[in-house]
């Protein structure tokens, strides 16, 4: 059976919770972030956090947030 993730992006600073999660294929991971303003979400490697892996890599695009906690975003293609 399918399983949802749920990561807070934010909470106490530049930080996710928790820190790392283990998806199966099939599985969908839910980020929820608790400040006002642009999000995205990409596979990147460690060292370069802000640059997508490649060209077959996840990314999100823009999530503009309005308000605290209002922008969820989930995918199932890991």
């Amino acid at each position: 059976a399918a399983a949802t993730h749920t990561v807070v992006v934010g909470e106490k600073g530049n930080d996710f919770t928790p820190a790392s999660t283990n998806a199966e294929v099939g599985d969908s991971i839910v980020f929820h972030f608790t400040s006002s303003s642009t999000h995205d979400v990409l596979q990147a490697e460690y060292a370069r956090p802000c640059e997508a892996r490649d060209q077959g890599a996840f990314y999100s695009g823009e999530l503009n947030s309005k308000a605290e906690n209002d922008v969820s975003f989930s995918t199932v293609k890991l």
